[in-house]
């Protein structure tokens, strides 16, 4: 027997299965949950480095290579992005999902103490701060118009900040 004859000589049967399968589609939707902004937090620390008069080349050799070498030895480090820049160093340390960030700032912290003798006695203090994609904004809006400045700040303030807010 083949799906078509148990259909046509079972009739019944048919109406059930499908009723049956309408209900769990049912019960399955009304008990699906959703976030309209779920929590997405990579976390991730940003360390930088003020060296005061010094080329992106040197601020890579005695700088970013000697930091980016101890926090190679960090816990939970998936990958690390260096910037060399004029009169600075930026290191970006993206760590691996379920990652303590503050044990791991305070190990991180506490990794550059250790090596800050062999950097250069000009630099500036290496500040961490933490980076959360919760706290970036969803959307940046511009706007020009010929209005006088007052008369156009209110119609945006009362009439387009309400629409985008909802």
């Amino acid at each position: 027997m083949n799906i078509t004859e148990i259909s046509i000589n079972r009739p019944s049967l048919i109406i059930v299965l499908f009723s049956i399968f309408i209900l769990a589609g049912f019960l399955g939707y009304k008990n699906l949950s959703y976030e309209l902004m779920p929590d997405f937090n990579q976390p991730v620390v940003v360390i930088k480095t003020g060296y005061p008069g010094a080329e992106p080349d040197e601020v890579e050799t005695s700088v970013s290579r000697k930091v980016e070498d101890a926090l190679s030895n960090l816990e939970g480090v998936d990958f690390i992005v260096t910037k060399s820049l004029p009169n600075a160093s930026v290191l970006i340390v993206n760590l691996k999902y379920g990652t303590d960030l503050d044990q791991t700032m305070q190990d991180a912290q506490r990794y550059i103490d250790n090596i800050r003798k062999e950097l250069p006695e000009d630099i500036l203090s290496p500040v961490l701060s933490k980076v959360s994609p919760n706290d970036l904004p969803i959307m940046q809006v511009s706007a020009t118009s010929k209005l006088p400045s007052t008369e156009f700040y209110q119609k945006m303030k009362d009439e387009f900040c309400r629409r985008f807010s909802s």
